[in-house]
């Protein structure tokens, strides 16, 4: 089976069947000004390190590590490149197929792109022909999809079969917490807590105090989660803050949600999920420019490839011009992000 898999070189093909992928989003275009699609969000990201709102808990502690080259897909392409090569060397191996579904499964999840998700799905799928017994990472590859497609009955199924992985126990949490099973959302990130500390871990833990409508609980949480991180983690370090920006933005705390946002940026310049959140708060404030604009950064990036996030943009540009009295237009939008889902 020498198919996409092993011989993709290349950006994938779109599949809108993938866009369905809701991933983190809210818990759950205009003119490209300059030739690089994030070059707004860098230069907040420059002016938020000299007027930056945040008290010392909440800022990013590594500043100095921070670099305008940082990529979130760079290393994993090289990873896809290797074990590319190892399969052409062993095509019936199942292990190198594991790891090549993982590295495809890290770039669906950095670029937001459908395409990679499939990618992973059949690369497993493949793994597990090849080698059905005793492996994990395909399992997990399988669970992460299922559970992006919103079949989260599936993926506790799956990771059912892989016992106390640290990835399935996280699965659990989310799924659980998805399907609104909070008690055993609750006990999964518990263990996951006891067993691997850390931000990732500590952000879920924080996610289901907040859905179990413990307040206070969740937000010491988060401030945990924030004291454990670690250099190099980019995208949790975002991600975290992100979410809690979101948990104060749903209790009206606009200051505080954007000013986290922001931070965000600064951490990760043009990261999606923050561009996203800030244009709804922008919104909410009714500065619809600026909520414009910050959307038509997260469409830039795409360079016309669909991606988990565009229904969301659309929807939220159909609001921009509906609270501007542009009912037809709105309408356009709604209608094409519903072709999407």
């Amino acid at each position: 089976m020498r198919q996409a898999e092993i011989c993709h070189e290349a950006q994938p093909k779109s599949s809108k069947r993938w866009i369905i992928f809701g991933i983190g989003l809210p818990l759950t275009t205009a003119l490209l000004l300059l030739t690089q699609s994030n070059v707004i969000s860098r230069i907040e990201a420059f002016s938020n390190r000299f007027s930056n709102p945040l008290d010392e808990p909440y800022r990013y502690p590594f500043t100095g590590a921070l670099t305008e080259e940082y990529s979130p897909t760079a290393l994993v392409q090289q990873e896809i490149a290797f074990y590319q090569q190892r399969i052409r060397q062993n095509p019936q191996g199942g292990l190198e197929r594991a790891s090549l579904a993982v590295s495809y499964l890290q770039m669906a999840r950095a670029t937001g792109e459908g395409s990679w998700y499939l990618l992973a799905e059949q690369t497993a799928q493949q793994s597990l022909a090849n080698l059905p017994f005793d492996n994990v990472d395909a399992l997990l590859v399988m669970a992460r999809v299922a559970e992006a497609r919103h079949d989260f009955a599936g993926a506790l199924r799956l990771v059912e079969q892989i016992g106390g992985d640290r990835d399935a126990i996280a699965i659990q949490v989310t799924a659980n917490l998805a399907m609104g099973n909070l008690s055993a959302a609750s006990q999964a990130v518990d263990e996951l807590v006891a067993q691997f500390p850390s931000i990732n871990s500590l952000t879920l833990k924080a996610l289901v105090r907040a859905a179990k409508g413990k307040d206070q609980e969740a937000l010491e949480t988060f401030q945990q989660a924030l004291q454990t991180e670690e250099v190099g983690e980019i995208s949790s370090s975002a991600r975290t803050r992100v979410l809690l920006g979101r948990f104060h933005y749903e209790r009206g705390e606009l200051e505080m949600a954007e000013a986290l946002y922001r931070e965000a940026l600064r951490i990760s310049p043009a990261y999606p999920l923050a561009l996203i959140n800030l244009a709804q708060l922008e919104i909410r404030q009714g500065d619809y420019r600026a909520a414009d604009r910050h959307y038509a950064q997260v469409t830039a990036s795409s360079r016309g490839t669909l991606r988990v996030f565009d229904p969301t943009v659309l929807r939220g540009r159909a609001r921009i011009h509906q609270l501007q009295g542009n009912q037809s237009k709105a309408e356009e939008l709604w209608a094409e992000a519903e072709i999407q889902l």
